[in-house]
């Protein structure tokens, strides 16, 4: 049986054994020619005929030698689809420590905080009713303060205790929490949006020795029977309520809505650097993260730990503050949702964040993935085998 071209697909069975035999029955007659020494009619005959039906047999065809190729580059496509392209939405759970937060509530909630504070004061009121704190001081009459400030006083056994209830913080406002110098205090700063038709308000609760500081009053209240302070803050501007909790307080099993979140701080007008040595106005983004991790949902075997001050940006954030706690030096802080993004760096040199395709492949569809590979293989082997004219 001759050999088939390299490369070239097998011929049919009956084309191999014709082959064959015309190559055979001219191999005889010329012998015979040969012996005889002559050559009859017969043999001329059947020796031409022959030679015109090899004539006739069509060539094998060529191989195309650029099926491996192409098949190659869609394979290494594929590759690159896998390992180097990112899944374009992704559940986030971020849990750690940082300095300061950033968020804007999605929808109207009510602030929550531990129900005995240590010491609170607030800045940015248009009226503080003190009424109920009577006996008051001529100079505590007045309900027009701005900012009042509130201490507890006593031991640990009949220390005086500060509540404060009913903050309901309007839709799309702009909330920072900041962690104070002393430990356990931080500082919310409310901006509501400046058509925000409702006005946010206040009520304090008092109970035991409590010290009572606004403009020109200065009240050290006493009563074994909660007192109310009731506060209305102005329309459409910025709100300060700085708190410090009792060490034992948490405020844990928040559920505020929120459609960005931002943890760095923006440095407006930072001295000149060699990057910047025009001096032309910029900024500068200072991350507040101190410790953390950052847990994607969507794929359950991967995680991010994340670096002291790591820059990090989440684009088109949806989701839920979680909790947000003060502990002795930061904020305890966990917030959920959904992200088209993870950003970590600084502009001009960040980097993605968010899983790749493979590992979302690999983590969700395990098995599927795995037989998918396996068929893709085994294809591609048999494939080849027969493009070189092996027979399987």
């Amino acid at each position: 049986m001759p050999d088939d071209k390299v490369g070239a697909p097998p011929r049919s069975r009956a084309t191999v054994e014709f082959a064959e035999y015309a190559k055979a029955r001219v191999s005889a007659i010329k012998a015979k020619i040969v012996a005889t020494g002559s050559i009859t009619t017969e043999d001329q005959a059947n020796l031409l005929a022959l030679t015109r039906l090899q004539s006739l047999e069509p060539d094998a065809p060529r191989a195309h030698r650029w099926i491996p190729i192409v098949l190659f580059l869609i394979t290494m496509s594929g590759c690159v689809i896998l390992f180097f392209s990112h899944i374009p939405r992704a559940s986030v759970d971020f849990e750690g420590e940082v300095s300061q937060v950033s968020f804007t509530n999605g929808a109207e909630y009510a602030l929550q905080l531990p129900s005995s504070l240590n010491s609170l004061a607030l800045d940015g009121a248009e009226t503080i009713d003190l009424t109920e704190l009577e006996p008051l001081p001529e100079g505590c009459r007045s309900q027009s303060f701005e900012a009042i400030s509130l201490n507890a006083q006593g031991t640990t056994s009949d220390r005086g205790s500060i509540g404060i209830a009913d903050v309901v913080v309007p839709a799309k406002s702009q909330v920072t929490v900041s962690h104070a110098p002393t430990p356990h205090s931080y500082q919310f700063t409310i901006q509501p949006p400046r058509q925000a038709e409702a006005t946010m308000k206040a009520t304090v609760s008092v109970v035991g020795s409590v010290q009572v500081r606004a403009s020109g009053c200065k009240l050290q209240f006493s009563s074994v029977a909660p007192s109310q302070i009731h506060v209305d803050f102005r329309k459409g501007e910025r709100t300060d309520l700085s708190v410090k909790e009792f060490e034992a307080s948490r405020t844990e099993d928040l559920e505020i809505p929120i459609s960005n979140i931002q943890l760095f701080e923006v440095q407006p007008n930072p001295p000149p650097t060699e990057s910047n040595e025009s001096g032309e106005p910029r900024s500068l983004r200072l991350s507040t993260v101190q410790s953390g991790t950052l847990f994607f949902d969507s794929v359950p075997d991967v995680s991010r730990k994340l670096r002291v001050e790591e820059l990090l940006d989440f684009r088109d954030l949806k989701g839920s503050v979680r909790v947000i706690a003060a502990t002795k030096d930061f904020l305890r802080l966990r917030f959920t949702g959904w992200v088209t993004d993870v950003r970590s760096g600084e502009d001009g040199e960040d980097r993605t964040m968010m899983p790749t395709v493979f590992e979302w492949l690999t983590s969700k569809h395990g098995l599927v993935t795995l037989g998918a590979a396996g068929l893709y293989i085994f294809g591609l082997v048999v494939g080849l085998a027969k493009w070189w004219g092996v027979r399987i």
